[in-house]
């Protein structure tokens, strides 16, 4: 993530400092227009309802992006139409990101409230025009769900998943703020699709229906006394033929990466990245997913009656 941010981000503003801070290796940096702009509105965001602290957990914190990001590349997209024909504009220098320690997938989950954002700004200006998205400030969407599919905020609220701790003496949940994520049906849709088990849906590169059911998930992080790693991952669906899909969706993803079935739902990737055991169980609206190094380590992660 810090690589990715790192090699992509041009300039940024500080709502704690208040002022615009510009990336660059040069002596005398330069930033781009478009980014300039899209800053300055940040600025304005602030003086006007104050940006706020953003939310300790992944999704929450791209749907608060969703309006702030969306309002921002909106306006600057409105900047640029007016200087193309009724303003005449300063030129400022480009300036250009580094791309070699860029993830795509990460880069994909990070641009979301940049690309869905304009278009949920547009759904609330036509029904409540500026007025809406002033109103929006103090009433930030939950999910990245409502930005993607925008006739669902605000009264379509995400379902508040906890998983139970129910690993052995062996295994700790990570302590890493926040010990607990939410990661969304926005860098869901990225996950399968980057991995091409889904394609993107034409009015939107995070829309498909293998996970537009999403309605909320929690993944806790563990580690044991060995330093190895898993995790417990559980996310709640619209109904049972949405938990279905995305449970086929991910099985298939991970056959992708080699997976070897050791059971009716559990899996051994041998090698790679991704090495390691899973087992993938759905029941309801619910698809439970548990990693670990080993066989052996699922159930002492999250040990549950088979």
């Amino acid at each position: 993530m810090d690589d990715t941010l790192g090699d992509a981000v041009q300039g940024y503003y500080s709502s704690s400092d208040g002022e615009i801070v510009v990336i660059s290796e040069n002596k005398s940096p330069t930033v781009s227009t478009d980014t300039l702009v899209h800053e300055l509105v940040h600025a304005l965001q602030d003086q006007q309802f104050g940006l706020g602290r953003t939310p300790a957990r992944q999704d929450p914190s791209m749907a608060r992006n969703g309006l702030i990001e969306g309002e921002a590349t909106l306006v600057t997209d409105r900047y640029f139409d007016r200087c193309s024909g009724e303003w005449s504009c300063i030129e400022q220098p480009q300036s250009s990101a580094g791309q070699s320690n860029i993830d795509r997938g990460i880069l994909s989950v990070i641009l979301q409230p940049y690309e869905d954002g304009p278009a949920f700004i547009e759904y609330i200006m036509s029904n409540d025009g500026w007025e809406g998205i002033d109103d929006a400030h103090s009433n930030y969407p939950e999910s990245t769900a409502q930005i993607i599919h925008p006739e669902q905020y605000p009264d379509e609220t995400p379902t508040n998943v906890s998983v139970a701790d129910r690993s052995t003496e062996q295994w700790d949940i990570l302590s890493h703020a926040p010990t607990r994520e939410t990661v969304g049906e926005a860098a869901v849709n990225v996950m399968l699709r980057h991995n091409g088990i889904i394609s993107s849906d034409e009015s939107s590169s995070y829309a498909h229906p293998v996970s537009a059911g999403w309605t909320g998930d929690e993944l806790v992080p563990y580690r044991n006394n060995d330093g190895k790693s898993g995790y417990v991952w559980q996310l709640e669906w619209e109904t049972s033929k949405d938990a279905l899909a995305f449970y086929d969706a991910y099985r298939e993803l991970l056959t992708e990466h080699g997976a070897v079935e050791r059971g009716k739902r559990q899996f051994v990737i041998p090698e790679g990245t991704f090495s390691g055991a899973f087992d993938v169980r759905t029941e309801g609206t619910t698809v439970t997913i548990v990693h670990g190094p080993a066989m052996e380590s699922l159930d002492e992660i999250y040990s549950i009656d088979n």
